[in-house]
């Protein structure tokens, strides 16, 4: 049975939705095969020690590492997976840090993932490629992405990785960074669909759903075990649709256990609280409308049958 890392990366603007993150991946995941490590790039000692009895009760190890050995940054610290974990394990669960997990995890953790190779869920820029969206794809090839890729091109977000072969992926996709056009939205993740290229196997969408399906009601088919919250605002802001109070509460309870938390996890102004809360009641409107019907939705269905 292949030994797995659950890794998390994140500085001290986002400790607290990692800690939330890895105590579900923790709870979600079976001791025997898994560990879950959270790396704290460039925290300070302060910061690391008041939050190391949160991350203790969570059953999580909570990991300082410079900013330097990470690539520069939390979002870098990924590609350096393979000399970051300790020895003794096979492969590694990268998640971001603004997911939850909502079902047990055994089910992906149980597939091993051939030398060289990742698996990921397609992010949903390619399903718009699918769908014949020009500018979508056009958007990828200025950023390098080679045409016959942009279809398959995936979310970065959820990784699971053989750790054979990780370390010249990361070294490529580290590189790719450094050298990629200026003013691209996406450089880390175009970075890292240039360097594995035809090396990814795909995943379900269940293991990387982006939260605004579910405003299309695609959640009841697919049936989600990782919530994805992509964009702003996140759960941890407040309960902005398409979730609800049950996504915030984790947060809540939280920092309310661990009170000296609470700096790392500000309050959102309430100015910005009434744009999203307008925002959001409109992308529902949107979303649903064009994710919930026609091309797009058989395309997200469509891609879910070819899995197998």
């Amino acid at each position: 049975m292949a030994r797995c890392a659950i890794c998390f990366a994140t500085d001290a603007g986002y400790l607290v939705p990692t800690l939330v993150a890895a105590g579900q991946a923790r709870r979600w995941s079976d001791s025997d095969r898994a560990e879950v490590l959270v790396f704290g790039i460039g925290l300070e000692e302060r910061v690391a020690a008041l939050a190391a009895p949160a991350f203790a009760d969570a059953g999580v190890r909570l990991l300082r590492v410079s900013a330097d050995a990470a690539g520069g940054n939390a979002m870098m610290a990924r590609l350096l997976l393979d000399r970051l974990v300790p020895a003794g394990f096979d492969e590694f669960l990268y998640l971001d840090a603004d997911i939850q997990v909502v079902a047990p995890l055994d089910p992906l953790l149980s597939r091993p993932v051939p030398v060289g190779h990742v698996r990921a869920a397609l992010d949903p820029m390619a399903l718009r490629v699918r769908c014949g969206e020009s500018a979508v794809a056009a958007r990828m090839r200025a950023a390098g992405i080679a045409p016959e890729r942009c279809a398959q091109y995936f979310n970065s977000g959820v990784l699971h990785i053989a750790r054979d072969g990780w370390d010249a992926i990361g070294q490529a996709a580290l590189a790719q960074h450094r050298a990629a056009p200026p003013d691209q939205p996406f450089p880390d993740q175009d970075a890292l669909n240039i360097a594995v290229g035809a090396r990814v196997l795909p995943l379900s969408l269940a293991w990387n759903f982006p939260i605004f399906l579910r405003n299309a009601g695609l959640d009841r088919a697919i049936r989600p075990g990782i919530l994805h919250f992509m964009a702003q605002p996140k759960p941890w802001h407040g309960a902005f649709p398409p979730w609800s109070d049950a996504e915030v509460a984790p947060y809540r309870a939280v920092l309310a256990r661990f009170p000296q938390l609470a700096p790392l996890l500000p309050a959102m102004p309430p100015l910005r609280q009434t744009k999203y809360a307008v925002q959001q009641r409109v992308k529902r409107v949107l979303e649903a409308a064009s994710w919930g019907r026609g091309k797009l939705r058989a395309a997200v269905l469509a891609a879910e049958t070819q899995l197998a």
